[in-house]
C-alpha cells in the first residue's frame, strides 16, 4: 500500500505548484519578447539610439541566451508535456 499522506512541507509545495502553474504557459511569451528585444538590441546600438555600453551589451547578450530558454520551458508546460500537480 502507497502511503498517499504527505508531509506538511510537501502539502505547501504542492500549493505553491498549484498557484504558479496556471501562469508558466506565459514563459513562452515572455521568452519569445526577450529574443525579439535581443535581436533588436544590437540594431538599436548601430543605429546610436544609446551609447554602447557594456551594461547595454551583456542585457542583450543574456537576453539572446536566456530567451529561448525561458521559452522553451514555458512551451513544454503549455503543451502539458509536464504533468500538473
Amino acid at each position: 500500500m502507497v502511503n498517499l499522506e504527505l508531509s506538511p512541507a510537501e502539502r505547501k509545495l504542492v500549493a505553491i505548484r498549484r498557484k504558479i502553474h496556471p501562469h508558466i504557459y506565459k514563459l513562452k511569451y515572455l521568452g519569445a519578447a526577450m529574443v525579439i528585444f535581443g535581436a533588436a538590441g544590437p540594431m538599436m546600438i548601430l543605429m546610436k539610439m544609446f551609447e554602447n555600453t557594456l551594461s547595454i551589451n551583456m542585457f542583450v547578450f543574456m537576453c539572446i541566451v536566456m530567451g529561448p530558454i525561458v521559452f522553451i520551458i514555458g512551451y513544454v508546460y503549455d503543451n502539458g508535456y509536464v504533468r500538473a500537480p
